[in-house]
This record gives C-alpha cells, structure tokens and sequence, in this order.
C-alpha cells in the first residue's frame, strides 16, 4: 500500500499517552499509521516530547483530550513554538472537556472509526501545512512590504533634504542677485539722465539688467509655485480687461524694449463677464504668455478674450517662429530651451511657461497649444464665469 503524502515527504506523528494506561483508540491509530509507513513516535513523559519535537520535527502530535497534561503541554507549544514551525495539535477523545479552550487545540476529533482515520488525518496535515505555507509566504511579503516602506522612507527623506537644499540655494542666489541688481539697475538709470537715453551702451545695460531681473523674480516664483504645499488661491470676480492691463504695466516695466510692447493687441469681446481667478495669478499668466509671445515674434501679439457659454476663453497669439510638433509637450517643463545651444538666439531661462502651467493647473483648467513653424502659435486656456451664486 502507498504511503501518506504531504507536500511530497513521509509525514512524522508524535502520539503521546502521558498516562499509566493508554486509551483503547491508541493502538488502532498507531497501527493503522504504521501501516501506511507514517513515521510514529511515543512519548509518555513532558520531557521525552520536547526532546522528540526537537530532533523529529512532527508535523503533528495526536494526544488524548481528557488528560490535564496533554492540553498543558498543548497551551506550552503554542506558547513556545511560532506558528511556522509549530506541529498540528490533535486532541482525541469521546467528549469535549470544559478545560479544552478555543487556543489550546487546533483540532478536537472524537475517536475516530479506523478505516477513516487516515483520510482525517492527511486532511488536516495537508490543511495544516497550506495554512504554514500561507503563513510563510505572508511572513515574507511582511518582511518585503516593510523593506519596500523603510526605502520609501529614506528616499522620502532624501527628497525632502534636497528640496530643503534647493530651496535655501534659490532663496540665497535669489537675496545676493538683488542687492547688486538694483545698485546697477540705479546706476544704469543715473548714466541715462547724464549720458541720454539714445546711447548704444546704456540701452544694452538696460537691456542686460532687465533680463536679468525677470530672470531672478522667475525663478523666485517658480521655487515658491513648487514649495506651496497650500495649493490654495483667492478665487474671486475678476474683469479680465483689467487684468490684461494690468499684465501690460508689468511686462512694460521689465521688457528691455519699451516700444515692443506696442505690438500688443488687445482683442476684447463686449460686455466680457467677469471670470472666477486669483486677480495677480492670471495676470503672471498673462504677462508670461506675452512676454514669451513678444520674444518670438517680430510681429504683432493678438491677446484675446470672448465667451464660450460658461466660460470666458482667453487666447494669446504670435506671427513668430512656431513650435515644432515634437516639442510641444515639453516647453512646459521647467528650464526647457527649445534651442539649448550656446549661441542660441533667444534668451530666458525657460521657466515662464512652466509657471503658466502651474498657476493654471491650481486654477483647475489646462492651456491648450496651437502652433505651426514659421507661423507662430496660440495659446489659450478658460476660466468659468464667476456667478453671484457661488460666493454664497
């Protein structure tokens, strides 16, 4: 007759009696186990069963339910041996005694008939061994979560340290670029007046030191756009008209050529409700838009506004150079240049659209791109009407 398998090996029983006399189901069990080449081991005494747990590794231990020191030494294997290596703990007699408690046994089997007795038992050690087997390999994806969550950590606090260092390098290039830069924006001013402003040389400083100024309140905003944990702008009624005028007033005080401004149309529909945005928030937007409209293009700058039902549509327009298909998506990103060589022709630092992007996305909408080379490009995005019932 073929022996009990499970998992593919000869399982191991550890029978106790621990009585003078053994119970008559005894010697049916350890019969009938034998003769299905289970290896089967006796002990009547505590010692003898640590002593055999240790060196046979017993997938389970038979013992008989009503002796007082089967149950003791039941509530000590559980309490000693971790449930991975822990055998199967059966507990056989003809009734369920009060001291048998829900964590002292894993199985109460009243004495069972021989013929079926086998069938019992490789089933509970096959249950028994996939529950240790589930076990393990929970055991292991505990271990594996927490590895995985101990590097998520680190690299958590990594990131932070290094944005706290990035941030300290901005705010500090930031404060030492300032200083200076007003002293030469004065002293460029005061050459001006002595000098006149018709001078090559004077009208080449002002054009370096106003670049240089959008260029460091550009990076200041942007480090303050990615370090606001809020993500919280004042929405409120804004007229988009003096929005843009208030966009013009800015790009006119820092665009090197004053007079380029004046290729700026503006393109308003009649009676334009007012949008629901962050009043200085659009008008950065804006400002970006143009600014970056009036460098690629030696032609004019469409700004314009009408209404599409709820919402009001705003679009900036340039006749310049145009964007190429593949390069779209990325002249969002931060410090992009779609010309990054060192003679390239046109200057910044490549943040003003990835400002727009930000302040865009707090706003909840997205900017739309439109763009053929050598043509020029649009950029458009919309903002909901604000309605007097959403103040209340």
């Amino acid at each position: 007759m073929l022996p009990l398998q499970v998992n593919g090996h000869t399982p191991t029983i550890l029978t106790l009696t621990l009585k003078d006399s053994p119970p008559e189901w005894l010697p049916g069990i350890s019969e009938r186990l034998t003769h299905f080449t289970v290896y089967v081991s006796f002990a009547r005494t505590v010692e003898a069963v640590w002593s055999l747990i240790e060196t046979e590794h017993p997938e389970a231990i038979i013992a008989p339910a009503d002796c007082q020191h089967s149950l003791q030494l039941f509530a000590a294997v559980r309490d000693q041996i971790n449930d991975l290596e822990r055998p199967l703990l059966i507990a056989v007699g003809n009734t369920i005694p009060d001291a048998i408690a829900e964590w002292q046994k894993d199985v109460f089997l009243l004495p069972p008939t021989i013929e079926h007795f086998e069938l019992q038992l490789m089933n509970l050690l096959k249950l028994h061994s996939s529950n240790k087997q589930l076990q393990h390999t929970n055991h292991l994806l505990t271990q594996e979560n927490r590895r995985l969550d101990m590097m998520a950590e680190s690299r958590r606090q990594h990131f932070d340290e290094m944005n706290l260092l990035k941030n300290a390098i901005v705010r500090n290039v930031a404060h030492e670029l300032r200083t200076p830069l007003l002293q030469v924006k004065s002293a460029v001013a005061l050459l001006a007046e002595d000098v006149g402003s018709t001078s090559t040389l004077i009208d080449y400083a002002m054009g370096a030191t106003a670049r240089l100024e959008t260029a460091v309140r550009n990076i200041t905003l942007l480090n303050e756009l990615l370090n606001d944990s809020q993500d919280v702008y004042t929405l409120s009624p804004v007229v988009v008209s003096e929005v843009i005028q208030y966009a013009l007033r800015n790009l006119r005080r820092s665009w090197e050529r004053k007079d380029d401004i004046d290729r700026v149309h503006t393109i308003l529909e009649a009676r334009l409700p007012p949008v629901l945005a962050d009043r200085q928030a659009l008008g950065i937007v804006i400002q970006l838009l143009l600014d970056n409209g009036l460098k690629f293009s030696q032609d004019k700058v469409e700004v314009d506004a009408r209404q599409d039902g709820e919402w009001v549509v705003i679009t900036v327009k340039d006749y310049g150079i145009g964007i190429a298909p593949d390069k779209i998506e990325r002249i969002f990103d931060s410090f992009y240049q779609i010309d990054n060589s060192t003679t390239r022709r046109y200057g910044g630092m490549g943040v003003g659209l990835a400002i727009v992007r930000f302040i865009l996305d707090r706003h909840k909408t997205r900017i739309q791109v439109e763009s053929q080379e050598g043509k020029g490009s649009s950029f458009s995005f919309r903002l909901p009407i604000a309605r007097i019932g959403r103040f209340h």
